[in-house]
């Protein structure tokens, strides 16, 4: 599924100072905003909470006062993952 967009996959923001963890889901455009993050590095890892198959590899930020930075985060597929239906 290259490209393909994720809608409400979990992301998280840990803070790698504080190990804080910020936790939002992806709208229907597999898009995700965090408000009011504090600069500083921070690590973000993103899931798919409903099959729990696909997650990223954590990806380093660094944030800085005023900045809005773009991510575009991979979901990849853990092959050993067994869907229960």
């Amino acid at each position: 599924m290259t490209g393909a967009i994720f809608p409400d996959a979990t992301i998280l923001l840990i803070n790698l100072r504080t190990l804080e963890i910020a936790k939002v889901r992806s709208n229907v455009n597999g898009n995700f905003r965090f408000e009011g993050v504090r600069p500083g590095r921070y690590e973000v890892i993103a899931s798919d909470v409903k099959s729990n198959c696909f997650a990223s590899k954590p990806k380093k930020v660094k944030v800085q006062a005023g900045q809005t930075l773009k991510l575009s985060i991979k979901l990849d597929f853990d092959r050993e993952c067994k869907v229960v239906e």
